[in-house]
């Protein structure tokens, strides 16, 4: 009886073990991304950063700034910055992580977001301030691309698309 209970749990064990030390997507976004387009109406490029050491490793960082050139080099018009709860397990459509995100405006947005199948939904704000969304869509490995929406008497309108390649290392 014991060597047929081991034969059932086995696969079972080494399955939530692997699971377990499987990568989540957002541990995939870590590293430097760079994009050049245009932001509110100018040339610009735009850089983002995710670290997954943040407070002790128990949060994913994002550092997200918008540069524009100006006679002295460039100029950061807008930056914000925010902080992913890591997942407790490998991906799953149905999971939920915490976040919050802070910017330059003077935003401050609770994050709710959702793992669908290789891109990261952010669903930020509240009704009482301002509600939106950003998917970050892994294209393919070195590719992400961030798409921008805004709720707006009741619908979704996008104010920003931008197709992030990841930077190279420094040697």
């Amino acid at each position: 009886m014991k060597k047929l209970i081991w034969i059932i749990a086995l696969p079972l064990l080494l399955t939530s073990d692997l699971a377990a030390n499987e990568p989540t997507l957002l541990s995939t976004f870590v590293g430097s991304w760079q994009a050049e387009g245009e932001a509110f109406g100018a040339p610009s490029t735009s850089e983002m950063v995710w670290s997954d050491t943040a407070l002790s490793g128990k949060f994913f960082r994002l550092e997200y700034r918008i540069n524009r050139p100006s006679s002295s080099g460039l100029q950061t018009i807008f930056s914000g910055l925010a902080f992913y709860q890591k997942p407790t397990s490998a991906n799953t459509p149905a999971q939920t992580i915490k976040a919050f995100w802070a910017d330059t405006n003077g935003s401050l947005h609770p994050v709710i977001a959702t793992i669908d199948e290789h891109a990261l939904i952010a669903e930020w704000g509240t009704p009482k301030t301002e509600q939106g969304r950003t998917r970050y869509q892994l294209i393919e490995r070195d590719v992400l691309d961030v798409t921008d929406w805004v709720k707006k008497q009741g619908d979704w309108r996008q104010f920003n698309h931008t197709v992030f390649r990841r930077a190279a290392a420094n040697p």
